[in-house]
């Protein structure tokens, strides 16, 4: 019997900490095991194309190997997936944005436009591909929250990311 392949999709700042080696915010180890497994095949690691606009050349400074993140994913042969943003996942990113959710304090909160260009991947490459997501994996615990050292295998659902696509897929997307 085959072992299971997880099916993984990671924000952009996952990588962003990887390839800075942000390793006194994050755990970077466990980030490299996981590229380290999905090279393997162990894991297919799904992304936004807007990674590539996220993840700028200047923030890949450290790497010696890699100008540009299509360098990087390119290097990960498969293991790496880019989700397209078609015209239907951006309108589903719109209608994630127009959504109002409550964080902390805050009464309304909407969604950053990476934020739900990612978000709405995810959900597109779940309902319309049919590809059984296993983890959402981010650090992004939104711009005033103090940053602290957390590993994408302590932490794989972000509890507002989490709580937000169950709660989007019963009326959004069909």
């Amino acid at each position: 019997m085959a072992a299971h392949v997880s099916q993984l999709f990671w924000d952009s700042c996952v990588f962003i900490a990887f390839l800075n080696d942000e390793h006194t915010a994050y755990d970077v180890g466990s980030i490299k095991q996981y590229l380290e497994e999905a090279r393997d095949g162990k894991h297919v690691i799904y992304t936004s194309t807007i990674a590539l606009a996220e993840i700028r050349p200047s923030f890949i400074q450290g790497s010696k190997k890699h100008e540009t993140f299509n360098d990087f994913s390119e290097d990960f042969k498969g293991a790496i997936v880019l989700v397209d943003a078609s015209p239907n996942l951006m309108s589903l990113a719109g209608r994630l944005k127009d959504l109002p959710y409550k964080k902390a304090n805050s009464k309304h909160r909407h969604l950053a436009t990476g934020d739900a260009i990612m978000l709405a991947s995810c959900l597109h490459l779940a309902n319309v591909n049919g590809v059984h997501v296993d983890h959402f994996h981010t650090f992004d615990d939104g711009k005033s929250a103090p940053r602290r050292r957390v590993s994408p295998m302590e932490e794989e659902y972000h509890p507002d990311s989490c709580r937000l696509i169950w709660k989007l897929t019963s009326g959004l997307v069909g």
